[in-house]
Formats: C-alpha cells, sequence, structure tokens
C-alpha cells in the first residue's frame, strides 16, 4: 500500500471522542540537514492530510532530540495535542514541552511496551535498534496490519 493510501486509512479512523494515537520513532540523536529536511516534509505531508487533526495525538519519545523532537514541531503548528513516553534516563536530556508525559523504568527500551499499548498508528523515519524493536512489537499487536504502519528510510 503507498503512502497516500495509507494516510487516506489513518484518516478514515479518526472518529468519535477517542483520539487517533500516532507513535512516531527514528533516530533519537543529532540529524544531518538532509536527515532532518526529509523527515519534516514526510511528517508535514503525513499530519496535513488528515482530516480531523483536532481529534489527533502525537506519541513519541518525550526529549528534544532527532526524529521526535521534529514530530513533536510538527505537532505543535498544527495544534495537536503531544504525548511523550520515556524512561528515568530522559531527566538527562532536554526534553519537549509536552501536552502529557510518562515516565516508565530506568533504561532506554523499558517504556516501549507502554508506548506500543498508546499509540493507533505507527510512523517510523530511519532509527536504530529501538525503533525497529518497537516497529516488530507494533507489528505483532495490530495483527500485521500494514495499513497501521508506515515506514522511510532517510
Amino acid at each position: 500500500m503507498n503512502l497516500k493510501n495509507k494516510i487516506i486509512k489513518l484518516a478514515d479512523k479518526i472518529e468519535g471522542d477517542n483520539p487517533l494515537s500516532v507513535g512516531v520513532v527514528g533516530y533519537s540523536s543529532e540529524l544531518t540537514l538532509r536527515q532532518m529536511d526529509f523527515a519534516l516534509k514526510n511528517l508535514r505531508h503525513i499530519f496535513a492530510n488528515l482530516d480531523s487533526p483536532h481529534n489527533l495525538e502525537i506519541v513519541s519519545g518525550y526529549t528534544c532530540l532527532g526524529v521526535p523532537a521534529i514530530a513533536y514541531e510538527v505537532a505543535g503548528d498544527m495544534c495537536l495535542k503531544t504525548v511523550g513516553i520515556a524512561c528515568k534516563l530522559c531527566n538527562e536530556y532536554d526534553t519537549y514541552p509536552v501536552d502529557e508525559f510518562i515516565i516508565v523504568g530506568d533504561n532506554w527500551g523499558d517504556e516501549s511496551e507502554v508506548f506500543i499499548d498508546r499509540i493507533d498508528f505507527l510512523i517510523r523515519i530511519g532509527g536504530g535498534d529501538q525503533s525497529f524493536k518497537e516497529v516488530e512489537m507494533f507489528k505483532k499487536k495490530s495483527g500485521f496490519k500494514q495499513q497501521n504502519l508506515i515506514e522511510l528510510n532517510i
């Protein structure tokens, strides 16, 4: 399924009082200008093509680093709710001023299960071991429904 059709499927799910939770994972480190531009353009495109952004929340890793920071910036520009989920180690980094945050566990990865349980849809832009682990966890949770997942390599 191509990106446009996945966005349409995602937009079709936005209804009722419960927000659609869109998880964003990817590199949580410094990005090159090209990588930042790629993430920014793609996240703007995906978020802008949703029919009901008022009933949408963007969930990511809470720090002001890499792809999560870009996702929060785009969400903030569009007045979307933001949720940060991370372990206690996030206190060693700058965090994004999200609308809601959840701290789980002591080490990176301890928060993955809570993150996956929270989201209905997942966007991966690049990423390392933890991003790919969370994609696999999400695939199992969603019954391997590819329409609930957008994966973009940088």
